[in-house]
């Protein structure tokens, strides 16, 4: 009955949480296609103007129009990607990224004042105090997060921050050197890159020809609001698609962090270590729950924790640290790694992941244009959204984990004395060995203990462990555990 119910209100918290994420995330693209669309036809309104005039026709202006919106798409492209690889881009690249940012700044506080006048009925002073109000709402903003995201680093973090805005170097990145990075690597798309080219190529032409085409059926009034709509939608569609990918190819991103700085051992190098016994347990406990056995690697990390990685019991990896082998007896043991393959067999990574993606979103888009104040806010939003979701989510799916555990087990009692082991020691460990794992702890079994803040401790208590926490209270989890064992006597 206890397992129906906790199931029962996972699915209704999942239903909710893909509700809203939806709404979020659809307001959010919506928000961000007009603005680039507004963007958009501001940089081809001359083009297309002049090829009206010269070939006396606007249906065929659209064409060598579209051709050259292509082009500053994908210079200013490579200019944000020159911004963000080399500590010195060149002159040019820095120009044209602060062009398109003034560009989509500008038509954002365009629309802004044309909705606050035409729509709400606001004074055109009211409408400019409120863009100004927005303008300075996110620059406070932003400075508040510096600050605190500076306030909470240790001191080794702030002096590698500070090298390495500093240091300098005498190679400049150029946006040519970008561009012919991306056209090599779409030779790369076949064996032989004249195929690639070639493909591409023909993909052009068929684009232009559908443009074409759309131009002589649709009005001449709408040709240059449609392309630059045709054309948002495609810039947006590609950074959403390579923030999707680069989350669900991300998969071995938690055990690149762990390998940063120190080196997991595989079946080559820890079979004499103990990890042989460790994957004949997982194999054994993953026949019970029928499905293929993970990989099991090991952190040689003295901190106590097991993560589970990857999105398809196939393809899982389950990471076990050092010190978890060596602070459990065999029991508590296998009731943690009935645990993790609960989490496999439940494919949580992938569910977390998909519920991640709006909040992924957010942040790259708050990043792609540097804190635009009317995206920032419904952006602000959607990642607030899709981190409670995550938050109402992930609890429960901790609870469905616990009860998985026991089933594959039939044993409560050694998961809910794991529990306890585990959080008592990481309560001792030392808080910059915590800290320097920070980012792999959200995965792990428990949540690691909190660390007290000089202002606004309580506040942040409520908001990081309340409202955004990603595990249930371990001394709850542990009550449920032993009110299991005390049915089953």
């Amino acid at each position: 009955m206890e397992i129906t119910r906790v199931r029962a209100a996972l699915w209704a918290r999942m239903a909710v949480s893909v509700v809203l994420l939806a709404l979020a995330l659809g307001l959010l693209v919506a928000i961000e296609v007009v603005l680039i669309g507004l963007a958009s036809g501001l940089a081809i309104i001359v083009p297309y103007g002049v090829f009206t005039i010269t070939l006396g026709s606007s249906s065929l202006a659209v064409v060598p129009t579209a051709i050259i919106y292509g082009g500053l798409a994908f210079a200013a492209g490579c200019a944000v990607r020159v911004m963000r690889r080399g500590p010195t881009p060149s002159e040019t690249a820095v120009k044209v990224v602060a062009v398109t940012y003034l560009l989509v700044m500008l038509s954002s506080l365009v629309a802004t004042g044309y909705l606050l006048v035409s729509v709400l009925r606001y004074s055109t002073r009211a409408a400019i105090l409120v863009c100004g109000v927005l303008v300075a709402a996110v620059f406070v903003g932003w400075l508040l997060y510096a600050a605190v995201d500076w306030s909470n680093a240790d001191e080794t973090e702030r002096s590698s921050d500070w090298t390495s805005d500093t240091a300098a170097t005498d190679e400049t990145v150029e946006i040519t050197t970008e561009m012919r990075r991306l056209l090599e690597a779409v030779g790369e798309l076949t064996d032989r890159p004249v195929y690639g080219y070639l493909g591409v190529t023909l993909a052009g032409i068929v684009v232009l020809g559908f443009v074409f085409v759309a131009a002589t059926i649709v009005p001449a009034v709408y040709h240059l609001p449609g392309l630059a709509a045709v054309g948002s939608l495609c810039i947006v569609g590609l950074h959403v698609g390579t923030t999707v990918r680069s989350e669900y190819t991300g998969e071995s991103a938690v055990l690149r962090d762990l390998e940063h700085g120190e080196r997991l051992e595989s079946r080559a190098t820890a079979d004499d270590h103990g990890l042989a016994p460790l994957q004949a347990t997982v194999g054994r406990l993953a026949a019970q729950a029928d499905v293929p056995p993970p990989a099991v690697r090991i952190d040689p990390s003295a901190t106590q924790r097991a993560i589970t990685v990857g999105y398809r019991p196939a393809t899982s990896t389950i990471v076990v640290s050092r010190g978890l082998l060596e602070s459990l007896d065999d029991r508590e043991l296998e009731a943690v790694l009935a645990h993790e393959l609960a989490h496999v067999v439940n494919r949580d990574a992938a569910v977390m992941t998909f519920l991640a993606l709006p909040a992924a979103s957010a942040t790259a888009a708050v990043d792609r244009h540097v804190a635009n104040p009317v995206l920032a806010i419904p952006a602000a939003v959607t990642y607030a959204v899709s981190r409670w979701c995550v938050a109402l989510v992930s609890s429960y799916r901790e609870y469905v984990a616990d009860d998985g555990a026991v089933a594959i087990t039939g044993d409560p009692a050694a998961l809910a004395s794991a529990l306890e082991t585990l959080d008592a020691d990481l309560e001792r460990r030392p808080a910059t060995d915590l800290r320097d794992h920070r980012s792999t702890m959200a995965f792990s079994i428990v949540p690691p203990p909190w660390e007290k803040h000089r202002f606004f401790d309580r506040a942040r208590w409520i908001i990081a462990r309340g409202i955004f926490g990603t595990h249930p209270d371990t001394e709850t989890r542990i009550d449920r555990l032993r009110t299991a064992v005390e049915r089953r006597d």
